[in-house]
């Protein structure tokens, strides 16, 4: 992988198609440029502007922190505002994010509880309300983190 900081826009381009499985021509066409000046891009020999760059950022699904180097995670940037929603609510849930907000650190440790189990109820709500693919994926995701599986 490329390091950060560095000016490697080019390969961090390379590296993210090649990690999505596509060739030049077929990253062209959806980007809709022509092969050539892809390849321009990946030599660093032309630089997309910003607007190719959100283009490659989304069909590559990385951030365009990552491309640009401000980044070494080329995880996907989140679809969506539930998907933010339904990750900080799970880590709330289980107690890896505490609850945070004006006059928090007063209430009882009943009171964070029952907190909890409010969210709780949210998370629930909003994984009913997700399209099936959606939650196919996270029950296929929650399977591989459980303990004593491949994960």
């Amino acid at each position: 992988m490329p390091r950060k900081g560095t000016d490697d826009l080019g390969l961090r381009i390379k590296f993210a198609r090649l990690r999505k499985g596509l060739t030049q021509a077929e990253l062209a066409q959806k980007l809709n440029v022509h092969p050539e000046t892809l390849g321009k891009y990946e030599r660093g020999t032309n630089r997309p502007d910003a607007e190719t760059l959100r283009k490659l950022a989304d069909i590559l699904e990385v951030s365009t922190d990552f491309l640009v180097g401000r980044t070494n995670d080329p995880s996907p940037v989140p679809s969506s505002l539930d998907a933010d929603v339904e990750t900080y609510l799970e880590k709330i849930v289980k107690g890896e994010i505490p609850i945070h907000f004006d006059g928090a650190e007063r209430l009882t440790p009943e009171v964070l509880e029952d907190l909890r189990t409010i969210l709780k109820a949210a998370l629930t709500y909003i994984r009913a309300h997700k399209p099936k693919e959606e939650e196919k994926a996270v029950e296929e995701k929650e399977e591989i983190e459980r303990p004593g599986k491949g994960g």
